[in-house]
């Protein structure tokens, strides 16, 4: 690695549009060729015109626009085409998705009317904007709108009130013809188009994002009018789910069809033709982590790159950024201990960084066991505890997938199962395992030392813990640090049951309720303590102020229950009957039992509502039970041995252990 470091780091930021005398940024993944196409397509078409950009989220989508802004206005041409852009995701921030529609809508008629704002149809925009946007909806002082307000947003959208958008429309078109053919000012001479830039719709909900693009289809379909949206397919299918459901084969074409009427030009970003490699080692270079691009192998590069980040921009400067950050924390260990790093370490730095963004759960396995070749069944069966054996298909899938050279060797079918568990990994499993073969296979290790080294070294960029490692069932006696981590032990551990999601969210949803208000109950109590486990959690109080004593439990297993709740001998041990509650032993008593252990507790099956029915209620069993325990009151001992009882002591064990024996609260 470089003694000099140049640049620490890459603003994610993409490419912009350069004014006059300014210079522009260095294109280095050959999207102008792109850019100076589309540019020459929209100088010369028909309108109205709507563009497709299409690309996922980090592609370049907005550095295109740009480019193409910059290209359609230029540094040296007379100005012959008015540019808009327009942030969808600004316009939802902190608001409704009605809200964010008009908003958007408000903003885009207020810049056309700045076009020509001597033009007297210019006012009368603003005026029907005014009529439209404020009123009831008071979008402009920034009033929430709520039900009533959505009401008032579905009629102006749909058309149905008397100032309508259709109204607007109207007053645009006329506005943008009279401006067009306006040769009287100098201002506006010329222009010849109106060019839309909509950006980020893929980082709104895709059901809104489905919404924006119906309105501006409906409003801003006009004459001299280009829209250039940076969209997604995949947004608008996720986008349509309410409309026709999950895509299948036989409702593909709705999808489509609804996606053809909004987009009469679609354009996919080339991602697969950016020159990455190339662009990569530039930037490597530019950070010091190497003298020159000849220090690495572009091929090897090229191939990493191939197998893992590919060309996502996004992804690319957030491993220039880790390897800048990597190559800094060498040169200050260097000088503390006076020695040069290794500069060999340099490819294998470059390919487990690339790994830790692309696959991090990959990476994370990379570090628990780092030789490959030596993970199996065994290793892939603790990691998954089998999962992938759930789905009814995996056994003929895996059975296909060891024919092929990808997994043929018995570490790569481990690799296989493991990447299968998870969405993140299932649909990169071939890849990961030719990443995985490039780093085992083509000279990248030269010794373990050398893998544990670089381990150690680029741990510092790791994200999170890896989700494989969070997927084990935890012993049954184990303990958590929190109550985040007993909720997640239970999900696991109840997905393992096949409980479905509806019941699983049941349970934590209490849980996490009842566990609130037993910490309000207690938050002045000193001696109050709490114990996490992998499906419960125990709340625990100093017995006569000195032994810790449970005193409640909330058990995850079953919703709304809280057990372990003393009996009051000032009812003589009866249970609370209370309405819409469910009250029983902890363990009911009977003649023919050994010894009766629990005796001093009981349990409420509460469900979702049996605590909003009876707070006070509760809420005083509750603390009467840790009073019982810190004021050392009597409690009924557990009976070990029944043997020595006699019959009226036996028929008195009887009736307080019958989930009968209770009094009306």
């Amino acid at each position: 690695m470089s003694a000099e470091i140049k640049k620490t780091g890459i603003v994610d930021e993409p490419i912009k549009p350069f004014l006059k005398g300014e210079i522009g940024q260095e294109d280095r993944l050959g999207i102008n060729d792109y850019a100076q196409a589309l540019q020459t397509f929209i100088e010369n078409t028909d309108t109205p015109m709507t563009v497709g950009i299409q690309g996922e989220w980090g592609s370049g989508k907005t550095s295109l626009m740009n480019k193409i802004w910059k290209e359609l206005e230029g540094i040296e041409k007379n100005t012959r085409y008015e540019s808009i852009w327009i942030n969808t995701w600004e316009h939802s921030l902190l608001k409704s998705p009605e809200e964010a529609l008009i908003s958007i809508v408000n903003e885009i008629s207020q810049k056309i009317s700045l076009l020509n704002p001597k033009n007297d149809k210019a006012k009368k925009i603003i005026a029907t904007g005014k009529k439209v946007f404020s009123g009831v909806l008071k979008v402009a002082a920034g009033v929430t709108m709520g039900v009533a307000g959505k009401e008032v947003a579905d009629d102006l959208l749909s058309g149905q009130a008397d100032n309508s958008i259709k109204q607007l429309r109207a007053d645009l078109e006329d506005f943008i013809n009279s401006t067009i053919d306006d040769t009287s000012t100098s201002e506006i001479k010329n222009i010849s188009k109106i060019v839309f830039y909509i950006d980020d719709l893929d980082r709104i909900e895709p059901k809104d994002a489905v919404k924006i693009l119906e309105l501006l289809k409906n409003i801003f379909s006009l004459k001299h009018c280009v829209f250039i949206l940076a969209i997604d397919y995949q947004v608008i299918i996720k986008g349509l789910k309410d409309k026709f459901g999950e895509k299948t084969e036989e409702n593909e074409r709705e999808f489509r069809s609804f996606f053809d009427k909004i987009i009469q030009l679609p354009f996919t970003m080339p991602i697969s033709k950016y020159s990455v490699s190339e662009y990569v080692l530039s930037l490597l270079e530019e950070i010091g982590f190497i003298d020159d691009k000849d220090q690495l192998p572009e091929e090897n590069v090229e191939d990493i790159l191939r197998f893992t980040i590919g060309g996502n921009p996004r992804s690319l400067k957030r491993l220039i950024n880790s390897l800048s950050l990597i190559n800094i924390l060498n040169q200050v260990r260097d000088k503390k201990n006076e020695k040069e790093t290794i500069k060999d370490d340099s490819l294998l730095i470059f390919a487990l960084i690339c790994c830790q963004v692309a696959y991090p759960k990959i990476y994370d396995l990379i570090s628990l066991k780092p030789n490959v070749k030596e993970w199996n069944d065994e290793f892939a069966a603790e990691i998954t505890q089998k999962k992938e054996e759930l789905d009814p298909n995996f056994k003929d899938i895996f059975d296909k997938v060891k024919e092929s050279e990808d997994f043929d060797e018995a570490w790569e079918q481990a690799v296989f199962k493991i990447s299968y568990i998870s969405l993140d990994t299932k649909k990169h499993a071939s890849n990961i395992s030719k990443f995985l073969s490039l780093l085992v296979n083509e000279g990248i290790i030269d010794s373990p030392e050398q893998l544990d080294r670089v381990l150690m070294n680029t741990a510092a960029t790791v994200v999170t813990a890896s989700d494989f490692a969070e997927s084990k069932k935890p012993p049954a006696r184990a303990v958590m640090d929190n109550v985040e981590g007993t909720l997640e032990a239970y999900r696991i551990i109840a997905k393992e049951e096949n409980l479905s999601e509806s019941e699983i969210e049941k349970a934590i949803i209490y849980a996490t309720k009842m566990h609130n208000v037993i910490l309000e109950l207690f938050k002045n109590n000193k001696n109050f303590s709490v114990k996490y486990s992998r499906d419960s959690i125990s709340y625990s109080t100093n017995k006569g102020g000195k032994k810790k004593t449970r005193f409640a439990r909330i058990f995850c297993g079953t919703v709304g229950t809280l057990d372990a709740l003393y009996k009051d001998h000032k009812k003589d041990f009866k249970m609370p009957k209370i309405n819409d509650v469910d009250t029983l032993q902890l363990r009911v008593f009977n003649k023919t039992a050994k010894s009766w252990a629990f005796s001093y507790a009981y349990r409420l099956n509460l469900g979702l509502e049996g605590y909003d029915n009876n707070i006070e209620i509760i809420n005083q069993l509750i603390l009467r039970s840790a009073e019982i325990l810190e004021s050392s009151e009597p409690t009924l001992p557990e009976v070990k041995n029944t043997s020595k009882l006699d019959d009226k002591e036996l028929d008195r064990l009887v009736l307080i252990g019958s989930n009968d024996y209770t009094y009306d609260v």
